[in-house]
């Protein structure tokens, strides 16, 4: 039985009018990128105070075609709610996914259909809401592997301000270069949980559908990458230390029953080596990964400096594999075009969230995404 509050966490005529603009754009029409861009071009007419909605995140029901949901921040400001809305016709059942959700309100916006409107809690530490909307929703939101696909890598400390702001760059890199160069990476020590979560919580208030890449690093301890291998099962890539096989093996096993990520992308790591990697070293081991069907997407070498990158990106091009490159600070420009020139363009780059606002993470992270083309 959906809850009623003795107060609101937003206002119902602001929800009604919402659900208005929304039903009068995508009711009866396929629901897409464009639909939910010409809805957010007429945000403005409805004079929104007490209410921030996110129209990429905007999606039908997938069993019932009159029934919304979006994300939005109720009361926007340093006490924002975060929420979900489910936007409604009367005649629709009520959500079987979201049982405890607070009915905002039955209106008859402009004296039309009776639209119900409900609430759902769905702040950062929502976390079974959020794989509930993922999951049942819109699995579109879910991170991917990347394959040969080139891509910024983003180390991640501090999951709220930093995945949001990896997005941000995301999106104006997609938008000004064209490629999608999403990836995040959860450093040592941080919960892998709540990494994932969030990542997919910032990518449906972001609309990302354009898929991303999720990565654990894990230890060179077999047992204890085992163990990191079973809490986060849901990720998408694995940078794996030498030896690999066995750990390649456990994470088969780990993934097989996963729905949503069965595959993933395998990282061959040399980077804790004590000797510099050498051309005749990495061939021979992507040969032998490949023989034994346990072939590498990326390989990280022991890089003595930068001057090699050309002739190893080579080989690893040879297997169709992608050169990795690691960074515990922001690299110089230089260094980043040196790495651009050097593999042809083909590169999964490491690099630190770093400190600063969102918006000054995301304009970094953009810089470094020029630098690389550059």
């Amino acid at each position: 039985m959906n809850s009623v509050p003795i107060e609101l966490p937003l206002k119902p005529s602001e929800a009604a009018a919402l659900a208005d603009l929304i039903f009068q754009y995508a009711e009866g029409r396929p629901l897409t990128d464009d639909i939910r861009n010409r809805l957010n071009g007429r945000l403005g007419s409805l004079e929104l105070t007490g209410m921030a909605p996110f129209l990429g995140s905007l999606q039908k029901d997938p069993v019932h075609s009159s029934a919304y949901y979006i994300a939005v921040d109720a009361n926007s400001g340093p006490g924002a709610a975060c929420l979900l809305l489910r936007m409604a016709l009367a005649s629709s059942p009520a959500s079987a996914h979201f049982p405890d959700s607070i009915l905002i309100g039955r209106m008859r916006p402009g004296g039309g259909r009776e639209i119900v409107v409900n609430a759902i809690p769905f702040a950062v530490t929502d976390r079974e809401n959020i794989r509930t909307f993922a999951g049942q929703i819109d699995r579109s939101f879910y991170p991917r592997p990347q394959g040969a696909q080139s891509a910024i890598s983003v180390s991640i400390r501090n999951p709220v301000t930093g995945i949001p702001a990896a997005f941000d760059a995301f999106r104006t890199i997609s938008r000004k270069y064209g490629v999608n160069l999403a990836s995040l990476t959860a450093t040592a020590g941080s919960s892998a949980e709540e990494v994932y979560c969030t990542a997919l919580w910032a990518a449906i208030r972001a609309g990302w559908r354009e898929g991303y890449n999720l990565s654990l690093t894990l230890p060179e301890d077999a047992e204890a990458a085992k163990m990191a291998v079973s809490e986060a099962p849901c990720y998408t890539r694995y940078s794996i230390p030498a030896p690999a096989d066995q750990i390649f093996d456990y994470i088969q096993t780990v993934k097989a029953p996963q729905i949503s990520s069965k595959s993933f992308d395998f990282e061959f790591s040399l980077a804790a080596s004590l000797e510099t990697t050498s051309v005749e070293q990495l061939a021979e081991r992507l040969d032998w990964l490949k023989t034994s069907g346990r072939a590498a997407q990326m390989v990280a070498p022991k890089l003595g400096s930068l001057d090699g990158a050309a002739a190893l990106a080579a080989v690893a091009r040879q297997f169709n594999a992608t050169l990795s490159f690691y960074f515990e600070k922001t690299p110089s420009e230089q260094a980043l075009q040196r790495i651009g020139r050097a593999s042809g363009g083909r590169f999964n780059v490491t690099v630190e969230e770093g400190e600063g606002t969102r918006a000054e993470i995301a304009e970094r992270l953009v810089s470094v995404a020029g630098d690389l083309r550059g």
